[in-house]
């Protein structure tokens, strides 16, 4: 009876699950969500601009307070990500943001990833090219960074 119940659940739960609609591709976006694209991406290229500028007064406007960061440096809340911006011995020169994606998971909330050559050296040291995402969520009608996470590219 115990297995019957259980094949019962697989079933029902592979039936709901095979029912559900495919994830709109990037094609297939409405006008409004490649509107929104076009915001997100624009943003993210001003957080670059203002990251080379160290423009700490761009973060601490464009962050919300529930914002994070992970990267080599470890977790970081927006206090700390928005100290870092004005107090890193970094030197960005240019930079170049290619290979964007926008997913949107709701219509409030997007996920993009890119990658990101810079120009530049932190410490003496050359920065690396890397893969980066982020979340951003619309928050009284403004799309705000709510998460950034850099990989290393290889």
């Amino acid at each position: 009876m115990r297995k019957l119940t259980l094949l019962m659940i697989l079933v029902a739960a592979a039936a709901v699950a095979l029912s559900q609609e495919p994830a709109k591709s990037s094609s297939s976006q409405s006008e409004a969500q490649k509107t929104a694209a076009n915001s997100i991406i624009g943003a993210e290229q001003q957080f670059w601009e203002a990251l080379k500028n160290k423009d700490a007064k761009f973060f601490e406007a464009n962050l919300p307070d529930d914002f994070v960061a992970v990267g080599y440096l470890g977790v970081l809340d927006k206090t700390a990500a928005d100290n870092l911006i004005a107090k890193t011995p970094c030197e960005v020169r240019s930079f170049t943001l290619t290979e964007f994606k926008v997913t949107f998971l709701t219509s409030e909330t997007a996920f993009v990833t890119y990658k990101g050559a810079t120009d530049g050296s932190c410490a003496g040291k050359a920065v690396p090219t890397v893969w980066a995402s982020a979340v951003y969520v619309k928050r009284h009608e403004r799309w705000l960074k709510a998460s950034h996470q850099e990989t290393r590219a290889l």
